[in-house]
Order: structure tokens, then C-alpha cells, then sequence
């Protein structure tokens, strides 16, 4: 109460003067003073609104002065930058750079291509970083995957998947986070808040007489009177927020106590095939002779390739009658030949004799699913199929052969393991179709899966199930009577599988018991030792683009460069 007096008591005697000095000099005096008083008083708050701007706020948008503002994180950051590439490529010296430390690989978030741009740190950091050679700006809509080359990345908070933070934890860590730009809140950013905190264009939107009545009512008076002297703002600014990351090798102290960095090597393929034909090819299995059998995805067949790379024969098209299929996916050989393919978006399994004649195919899937495809050669179009189960255990459990989308097959011990991809489980069957069992269900707990695709096996039985989105491979045991645990002797994790992503990774387990897979999104292999610990990562030459199907026979290690549309195989360099 004693506060409020005060104002009033200040008036009051301010009153008493005016009229006093009006009773001893006039009226006109009194005028004179009084806008002398007002012109000293408006030329001492310039004098201070001009400290502030200038002094206190220099970038900070609580200024009217003010639109846009890089904010103080950014000068921050650039001498980072600018101190890491020294000590990164100072000797790195070319006619470009000739004193060098210009040179250091650093990407930047450019904005969403598809999205006009959104998101974009392009602007201030195009000045401040005018001198360097080597930046590349990350476009989150057309090419949402990081690669390691850049020591640090600048990325839009925003544009900070789960998925890409999940990548970035690879070989990133993230030293810092902080507001790239914000804006003076002239607009509807208060517009929620109540009427003595709405922007003035909020306000403006009423008209210009609800402009000029606001500062009378005396509701507002606390809010503008806090702001004309203090600069004191009703709620907290908002901006665009940015998260900083170094690769672990530069970053201070290697990344604290994260998962330590994958080792990278390089080996060279002794033999790439271009031919025969390949269109977006998946899986892979190899026989006991050496052929490869490749599930050429869009050009709907299986072609086989001899040991000295020779084409011998294609099996299947497209279509969804017998011996027919639909983007197949998946492949697998028995010991005597017979061919098991996994026909995905007819949602079933088909088996041909090793001659490609159609023996026979199983799943009941008939519910049409999603766009059909049409040949772009022939004008052939045929529905896709699946049976959506959503994962969950009872609906699986009634649909034993209902498959969505399988993408892989695999025969281990006179059976065949069909990967249900869509609806999380492995299923079953013997090699003429009868359903023995399944397991999985949609989960990340043990026995659970998301996205299973890649299947492995090693001399003991063991069967490896490749759990795409949860990031990691199960290897199940056999019980006494053949059957498969539902539970996993071991869960190994591979980094590098991301969540919500199609690069379809697929795996390989290598005679010695080693697990091999597929980094569709690094273009690179992973490879374990014989305990499936101590991951490293292979580079291949001449290099991988988008690799999937992965699979060891009697000449080395084949992989499917499913972006060149090459088959690579290796002999040296897999130790």
C-alpha cells in the first residue's frame, strides 16, 4: 500500500507547484517550464534508451530498434569453428588456402529443400564463414543422412529426428545447443497471454484506434510501464534454436562416457559385375556351387549368376499368379536346389524347382494394400497385397500366413524362416508350406521386433534375426525338438540401423561365426568378431551405394551395391 501512496504523493506535490509557481509568475511561465521539463525528461530517456540499445542489447530483440537478431550464441560459435579447423587442416595449405586452416569439412543446416527452405542456417554463417572451402549444407528433405567426413555439424533443432539422433550418436556427440536468431515479439506471440501482453500487430489487426487506446487502459499500464523502463518483457523471447556437434575424435574429452567410436577400415573388391541387369536388387543366398541367386526387386524376377559372374537364368515376372512375382525381396536355396522366394507385396512365399519351374507358393494374404504397381515397360499393373496384423501377438496368432510385406527367407535345418517385416514376427513353415510356428511381435523386448528383415545362420543352428528398427540382431536357439526359443540367447546392437528408415539392411553370419551386415544408409559394412562384440565398419573400393543384400559362398563375400545396381565380391581383406 505504502508503494502505491508513493506515486500519488509525488503528483500531488507536483500539482501544488505548478500552481503555486502559476500564482507568483503566470500562466505563460508555467507552459514554458513545463516543456522544458517534458523535452529534459525525453532527452534524458533518449540518452538512456540509446545506452541501452547500444550497450546493453546490442543482440538481444527487446528493442523496437530491432526486427531480426542474430543472437550471441552464433559469434560463439564461428570461433569454434574457426579454432577446430585450425587445429584440423592448418597444414592442409593449397592456392586456395595458403596459410591454411580453411579447409576442414563442416556442414551446415541449409533447410528443407521441399519446405521452402525452413530451418535454414544459411544466414549469418554464409558471412562469417565467407573464407571457407569445404562446407556443405544438409538438406534434411532430400538427403536426411550424415556421413562422418564433416569434424562439425550445424543443425536446426528442429530438424533433429529421433532417427537422425539416433545416427548422429554413432560418431557425434553434442557439445552444445543455443538460439541461432530470434525476432523483436511484434506479432501474435503473446496473442494468447491477455490483453496487457498481446504483440502490436495483434493488436494492430483491430485497427489503428485500437492501437492508439491501448496505452490508456489502465490494465496495461504494469506491462508498458515495465517495458518503457526496464525493457522488461511479459513473457520469454522466442527463436530459432540450433544443436552443435563434434565428431568424437575432435570433441573435448572423445564424447564423456557415450559408446566410443566404430573403427573404419577399407577393403577393395576383387570382382564387380555390372551385368547381369539389375533394378533396386535386395537379398541374396548362395549355393554350394557358387551361384548367386539375387531377388532383382523391380524388374519382378530371380537371376542367377554363375561362379565366374555369368548370367545363367532369370525365374519369375511380374504379376500374382502361379510361378509370378511382385518386387521380390528375399531369397533362399535348399540342398537340392529348390529356389524360395520372398514375393513381398504379394505378400507370400513362392518356390520353384532349381530349373525355375513353379512348384509352389503359400500365404494368404488377398487384402489389396497401398498404390499398384505399373511396369513402366510393358503398362503391366498389378495390385499389391498384405495382411495387417499391426503386430500384435493374437492377431498374428490368427493369422499364422498372413503375411505384410515379407522380405526375407532363409532355410536352416529342413525349414524355412520367413521374415514378416510388417507384422514384426519370423514364421515357420516346412519346405512344402505347412505352418510349424512363429514368434515376435512389435516391441523392443526381448523376443519383440520392429522391421524384421535380415536373417543369418551359423554351423551350430543358431538363426540371426536382423531387428531393423529396434537397431540390433537376436540370435535364437533351438529347443530339443528343433523348434526355435522364442527368446534370444544374445542381442548384439548395430549402430547404424535407424528407426523409421527404408535402406532394407540385411546380414550374413561368415563361416567362422562371424555376424556381417549391411549399413544401407552409411554405405558402408559392419562387421563383428567372433563373440559378435568389437564391431568395426568396412568401406568397400570402389565404394558402396546403398548396400543390402550381403551373403557368403564358396568364392568370399558377396554384397548387392543395390544404388549402382552392382554385385561386389570380396575374398581379401575379411579377416
Amino acid at each position: 500500500r505504502l508503494q502505491g501512496l508513493i506515486p500519488v504523493i509525488f503528483a500531488g506535490l507536483c500539482m501544488f507547484g505548478l500552481l503555486t509557481v502559476g500564482s507568483w509568475y503566470g500562466w505563460r511561465v508555467v507552459g514554458r517550464l513545463a516543456a522544458l521539463t517534458v523535452a529534459a525528461v525525453m532527452f534524458l530517456y533518449g540518452i538512456r534508451a540509446s545506452t541501452f540499445v547500444v550497450y546493453r542489447h546490442p543482440d538481444t530483440p527487446i528493442e523496437p530498434l530491432v526486427y531480426t537478431q542474430t543472437a550471441p550464441d552464433v559469434p560463439i560459435l564461428v570461433d569454434q569453428i574457426e579454432q577446430i579447423s585450425i587445429n584440423q587442416s592448418r597444414n592442409n595449405r593449397t592456392a586456395d588456402d595458403p596459410v591454411g586452416g580453411l579447409t576442414m569439412p563442416l556442414m551446415i543446416d541449409g533447410g528443407g529443400s521441399q519446405h521452402g527452405g525452413e530451418g535454414s542456417l544459411a544466414w549469418p554463417l554464409q558471412w562469417y564463414l565467407r573464407d571457407y572451402r569445404s562446407i556443405r549444407w544438409f538438406d534434411p528433405d532430400t538427403s536426411p543422412t550424415i556421413n562422418s567426413e564433416a569434424p562439425m555439424l550445424v543443425l536446426y533443432k528442429p530438424h533433429v529426428t529421433e532417427e537422425l539422433r539416433s545416427q548422429l550418436e554413432e560418431e557425434y556427440v553434442k557439445t552444445s545447443e543455443g538460439v541461432f536468431n530470434w525476432w523483436f515479439p511484434e506479432h501474435t506471440d503473446y496473442s494468447d497471454s491477455g490483453a496487457a501482453t498481446r504483440g502490436y500487430k495483434a493488436v494492430g489487426a483491430e485497427g489503428v484506434g485500437a492501437v492508439l487506446t491501448w496505452p490508456l487502459n489502465p490494465a496495461n499500464w504494469p506491462t508498458l510501464a515495465k517495458y518503457m523502463l526496464y525493457r522488461d518483457l511479459p513473457l520469454e523471447l522466442k527463436g530459432r534454436e540450433m544443436e552443435v556437434y563434434m565428431r568424437r575424435d575432435v570433441a573435448p574429452g572423445g564424447g564423456g562416457g557415450q559408446a566410443a567410436a566404430i573403427p573404419t577400415e577399407s577393403i577393395k573388391a576383387d570382382e564387380v559385375l555390372t551385368q547381369p541387369e539389375l533394378n533396386s536388387a535386395r537379398g541374396m543366398a548362395v549355393d554350394n556351387d557358387g551361384n548367386v541367386y539375387i531377388a532383382n526387386s523391380l524388374n519382378h524376377q530371380i537371376v542367377v549368376v554363375g561362379p565366374q559372374g555369368e548370367q545363367l537364368r532369370t525365374i519369375g515376372s511380374l504379376g500374382n499368379g502361379d510361378g509370378q512375382l511382385n518386387e521380390p525381396s528375399g531369397v533362399a536355396v535348399d540342398d537340392n536346389g529348390n529356389v524360395y522366394v520372398a514375393d513381398t507385396w504379394n505378400s507370400r512365399v513362392v518356390k520353384f524347382a532349381a530349373d525355375g519351374s513353379f512348384i509352389a507358393s503359400w500365404g494368404t494374404s488377398t487384402t489389396p494394400f497401398g498404390d499398384s504397381f505399373t511396369d513402366p515397360q510393358t503398362g503391366t499393373t498389378v495390385q499389391r497385397f498384405a495382411t495387417d496384423n499391426k503386430g500384435e501377438l493374437a492377431a498374428n496368432e490368427q493369422n499364422p500366413l498372413g503375411f505384410f510385406g515379407p522380405r526375407n527367407v532363409l532355410v536352416l535345418n529342413d525349414r524355412l524362416y520367413i521374415a514378416d517385416t510388417g507384422n514384426s514376427r519370423v514364421v515357420v513353415t516346412d519346405l512344402n508350406g505347412q505352418f510349424i510356428q512363429q514368434f515376435g511381435s512389435r516391441g523392443n523386448a526381448a523376443g519383440q521386433m520392429h522391421e524384421p528383415i535380415g536373417l543369418g545362420k551359423d554351423d551350430q543352428g543358431t538363426l540371426y534375426v536382423g531387428d531393423t528398427w529396434n537397431g540390433r540382431v537376436q540370435a535364437f536357439g533351438r529347443t530339443a525338438d528343433g523348434s526355435t526359443e522364442p527368446l534370444p540367447l544374445k542381442t548384439i546392437e548395430v549402430r547404424g540401423w535407424v528407426a523409421n528408415t527404408y535402406t532394407d539392411p540385411y546380414i550374413a553370419v561368415a563361416p567362422d561365426g562371424r555376424l556381417w551386415a549391411t549399413l544401407g544408409g552409411r554405405n558402408q559394412i559392419a562387421a563383428f568378431d567372433q563373440t559378435q562384440e568389437n564391431p568395426r565398419r568396412l568401406k568397400s573400393d570402389p565404394a558402396l551405394d546403398a548396400p543390402k543384400g550381403i551373403a557368403f559362398g564358396p568364392n568370399g563375400l558377396y554384397v548387392l551395391s543395390s544404388g549402382r545396381n552392382e554385385l561386389l565380391r570380396f575374398n581379401a581383406g575379411l579377416q
